[in-house]
């Protein structure tokens, strides 16, 4: 049988071709690949032909036993096509000029498909809509970062609504990736100015710092001759440029010389921001009362009120400087509260001012035989003040332990004038000089460790409600110590939202003159971690004999004591945002 033979029929005046009726009704022939002719005929028995015009046959007309057409035969006319032709479309010209229809599997052509749609006001891909599906996805899943959608309206593509896009939001030290670029923590330099000289005289010594508003203020005193040290206050900007000429705070009168031992300065905001309370320590000599005496400034650095003294209980000016600890700080209502170390374990005293107002004073020993003395403000009127105590020697021969011991360190609340509760936190005898600086819920207390021949830095974060440590045991700080001078050391936190920091400076002999150091903490998850390692404050050719540091915002300003070598000694002050490197 010839499978190759074809039927013509014609049907209301159009010719068909169809399949020969063996072609379909031949068992043995399973495909159209079986038949000579393959082009010819499909497997459900439909007439296939390349034939154009009037002679065009269907590509489904389906024939019955007889070889002719079934009643369900379809005719193609002049729109019929064979899946995957393409044509040109012929609507309306512009957008819809280069468009084109694909033919379907059924034969029908299929809609135009023109240039994808886009936010503009025009019909782009020709399917009669304008700027369907034309929102566009916008923004990043990186860092801080999130996608989000910039929506289609009138033509015009809306502001991205994703909360944060890159570089809108400025690097922080935080250990996230702020702006978004794939870095966490980059470009944040350490400190941003070389020191400059604040006080260029070898005779300026005992310096401190804090900042209040804009400023920073620096206590110090300074050998003045015939008189005596005298006690001078100037402020800073950040980069350590002068704020007018430095004002002497001095009390004392042509017949009477004096010799500072301590120096402290603290904000105060009771006549608005950028006051400052600034207390020191001073005797006329051997064997004469030693006093404390304290002053507030104004925000122009103004003295307010008279300079409040109060005589040291039973101590006298026969004790070197280095012995003495003074610290203050400031509470609601014009209150300031002051503890000092009166040295040699002369006890550590509490001076409190209760206001501005008036001129009377409270005071208490808060213990007899102890060392160091740090305060911080805990709201309202409450303070915690942290010293230490060292009764070794006082031990029974069976050898000391922390119950016949009361070495170690201690905390102690007051309200105003009022003793709230004092508690050892630290035992062991080894722990000396206290700093405290407070975390909202935590306190965190850093101590110097004694390891002969050295000490080193640590700290301890503790539970401000209930006193409660962290750690068993404090955290060493510094990873490679020298012989460190416990007084030549202090530490700030930043006063900026997020993870907080602690930057804690010292000065310590590692090489042959000492040098400053610095190290950052990081608050992540109500955990304290140690960043980086000890990272040196470049400082030149000057002997770094104390080091005192301070926060304004997320910046750090540096106070420097340095002993002259040849010609360089004084006071020098350097500010940046310090280093920012990873956790441990």
């Amino acid at each position: 049988m010839n499978c190759g033979l074809l039927r013509s029929h014609r049907f209301g005046g159009m010719l068909t071709v169809l399949l020969a009726t063996a072609c379909l009704n031949d068992p043995s022939l399973k495909t159209c690949e079986d038949a000579p002719q393959a082009e010819a005929c499909r497997m459900d028995g439909a007439v296939v032909s390349h034939m154009s015009g009037s002679d065009a046959v269907s590509s489904n007309t389906a024939l019955d036993s007889t070889g002719a057409p079934t009643t369900g035969q379809r005719d193609i006319g002049p729109e019929a096509c064979i899946e995957g032709d393409r044509r040109p479309c012929s609507g309306p010209s512009g957008a819809c000029e280069d468009a084109e229809q694909v033919c379907q599997a059924d034969g029908d052509w299929g809609n135009c498909i023109g240039p994808e749609e886009v936010c503009n006001g025009t019909d782009d891909d020709c399917d009669g809509s304008i700027d369907e599906d034309s929102d566009e996805v916008c923004g990043v899943n990186l860092g801080l970062c999130s996608e989000g959608i910039a929506r289609c309206v009138s033509g015009i593509l809306s502001t991205c609504d994703a909360e944060h896009l890159p570089g809108t939001v400025p690097e922080v030290c935080n250990a996230l990736d702020d702006d978004c670029d794939g870095i966490a923590d980059e470009n944040l330099s350490a400190l941003d100015h070389v020191p400059v000289p604040v006080v260029r005289a070898e005779g300026a010594k005992l310096g401190d710092l804090a900042s209040s508003g804009s400023l920073f203020g620096i206590v110090y005193a300074r050998a003045t001759g015939r008189t005596g040290d005298g006690v001078e206050f100037i402020r800073v900007g950040l980069d350590g440029r002068a704020e007018g000429s430095a004002l002497d705070l001095s009390y004392r009168n042509v017949t009477q010389t004096y010799t500072v031992v301590a120096t402290a300065i603290a904000p105060w905001q009771g006549m608005g921001e950028g006051g400052f309370v600034v207390a020191w320590i001073d005797h006329e000599g051997s064997g004469e009362p030693m006093y404390l005496r304290f002053v507030y400034l104004s925000p122009d650095g103004i003295p307010v009120g008279t300079t409040m003294e109060w005589p040291i209980e039973g101590v006298t000016g026969s004790i070197g400087a280095a012995e003495h600890r003074l610290d203050v700080a400031t509470g609601d209502g014009g209150s300031v509260a002051i503890v000092l170390d009166a040295g040699l374990g002369m006890g550590v005293f509490y001076v409190y001012k209760g206001g501005f107002a008036g001129n009377a004073l409270s005071a208490q020993r808060l213990s007899e035989d102890d060392y160091g003395a740090s305060i911080v403000h805990m709201g309202g009127r409450r303070f915690v003040a942290a010293h230490s105590r060292y009764r070794s020697m006082r031990c029974p021969d069976t050898g000391c332990t922390e119950e016949n011991n009361p070495g170690g360190i201690y905390l102690t609340e007051l309200d105003g004038a009022n003793l709230l509760r004092q508690q050892r936190v630290l035992y062991g005898d080894e722990y000396d000089f206290p700093h405290l600086v407070r975390d909202q819920e935590q306190l965190v207390l850093f101590s110097w460790r004694f390891v002969a021949p050295q000490y080193l830095v640590t700290y301890l974060p503790i539970n401000a409600q209930d006193w409660t440590a962290a750690l068993e045991l404090p955290t060493q700080i510094n990873i490679s110590p020298g012989t460190l001078h416990p007084a030549d050391a202090d530490l700030a936190m930043d006063g900026v939202g997020g993870p907080a920091r602690i930057v804690a400076v010292w000065a310590d002999e590692r090489s042959e003159t000492p040098e400053a150091y610095m190290r950052t903490l990081l608050l992540e998850a109500d955990t304290w971690f140690l960043a980086g390692s000890d990272e040196k404050i470049a400082f030149g050719r000057d002997t770094v004999e104390r080091v005192h540091i301070a926060s304004m915002g997320p910046t750090f300003g540096v106070l420097f004591e340095s002993s002259s070598r040849g010609e360089g000694g004084g006071l020098f002050f350097s500010s940046g945002a310090l280093s920012c490197p990873s956790l441990d």
